[in-house]
């Protein structure tokens, strides 16, 4: 077995300002191996953003578990499993705009407290694997198209050199043909250096390319295997 990351009948909630509590969700179960790429899939609020997020540890579980190679993720060092673990990717933390395309990977390597030596030609070859254009290296994040800045990213999330990718809204800010485009790269990775990469989307136009397809419906999602 290849499986890297379990997600075991796990129950997630938040409470709104009248004190009430709101179910996000109600009951989310997979296994997830190496060398193959996922996705979740659901409509807005549907929870799958959520799901990345306490898999990338960065909320904990109301019950079920979520564990990395048998372990719960809840028993390892938080910021280790966090910042080397999983690498990610979420839209509504984005890149910092006044860095440009390389300066943006070289900080998450030096996050990741990487060896200063020789950063900017490891940088480089980050954005070439993400098939991001040579002139847009040195060109600001805040003048980034869509489908550039998800590069950049995906190229951040790779510096960490992490066995696991979390990437959220493959779809968003991007055109359906960009978004396959984006895919592909991101299929090729899983399977030249042994990821585990899940994504989200809102669309079934996105998810031919995974290996497996966890969907929302009304809080409960199992991932089924292709």
């Amino acid at each position: 077995m290849n499986n890297i990351l379990a997600i075991k009948s796990v129950v997630y909630s938040y409470k709104v300002k009248t004190g009430n509590n709101v179910n996000v969700i109600r009951h989310a179960t997979g296994e997830f191996e190496k060398a193959n790429m996922y996705a979740v899939l659901g409509g807005k609020g549907a929870g799958k953003t959520t799901l990345l997020k306490l898999a990338a540890g960065m909320d904990k579980v109301d019950s079920g578990v979520i564990e990395y190679k048998g372990q719960n993720i809840n028993e390892l060092d938080s910021y280790e499993y966090r910042s080397k673990t999983v690498g990610c990717f979420f839209e509504e933390f984005g890149l910092f705009d006044n860095y440009t395309s390389i300066d943006n990977v070289i900080l998450q390597m030096q996050i990741n407290n990487k060896e200063s030596v020789k950063l900017n030609e490891k940088a480089k070859e980050l954005l070439n694997r993400v098939e991001l254009e040579q002139e847009k290296r040195y060109v600001k994040a805040s003048k980034l198209n869509g489908l550039d800045k998800k590069k950049v990213g995906l190229a951040r999330a790779l510096a960490t050199e992490a066995e696991i990718i979390l990437v959220d809204d493959i779809d968003l800010n991007v055109t359906k043909n960009e978004a396959n485009g984006l895919l592909e790269i991101m299929q090729s990775l899983a399977k030249d250096d042994n990821l585990c990469i899940i994504f989200t989307t809102s669309s079934t136009d996105f998810t031919s390319l995974a290996d497996g397809v966890m969907t929302f419906n009304r809080g409960t999602a199992i991932l089924k295997k292709e």
